[in-house]
């Protein structure tokens, strides 16, 4: 896929969550362009928070905290994402691979364009720079032996977005 088809489809699916933002109303336009500005602008807080605390917290916490702290953390993420998801397939999708058929764009760029659309989604922007912190903050406190936490990370929120 050319770069130049990407960032149209991109603009493109930015434009329609734009417009359907506006379809509902002035009020909910505005009232969703605040929570969009405040989730990213929590995100970087909430990264260096969670590596803070973790830091703190982690050395004298013992496995079995660990344990129960990624999975509260787990099930609150699968949580809210499940409510996103929900929510998401009463409304019809936006970019359909329907849509995408007669433009020059292979079907695995199509599904790829839907997939990394889905990576928007206020759940992973607020949980994603938590748990990323948080395995940071693991990995420093515990050492090289806790290395293969960032690619779990990585591969659990794939799955989960997948």
């Amino acid at each position: 896929m050319i770069w130049r088809q990407f960032s149209a489809i991109l603009w493109l699916r930015w434009r329609i969550m734009v417009n359907q933002w506006r379809r509902v109303g002035a009020f909910n336009a505005w009232l969703m362009g605040i929570v969009a500005v405040l989730a990213v602008g929590t995100a970087i807080p909430l990264f260096i928070g969670s590596i803070v605390l973790g830091l703190y917290v982690i050395p004298q916490a013992a496995p079995a905290h660990l344990m129960f702290a990624w999975d509260g953390l787990v099930v609150v993420f699968l949580f809210f994402w499940m409510v996103g998801l929900i929510t998401d397939l009463q409304r019809s999708e936006p970019l359909s691979l329907s849509k995408f058929m007669h433009l020059p764009v292979s079907p695995n760029g199509a599904f790829l364009i839907n997939y990394f659309s889905s990576f928007l989604r206020l759940s992973l922007i607020v949980f994603g720079p938590i748990m990323l912190g948080f395995a940071l903050a693991l990995l420093f406190a515990k050492g090289v032996s806790q290395l293969l936490t960032l690619p779990l990370l990585a591969a659990f929120l794939l799955m989960a977005t997948a």
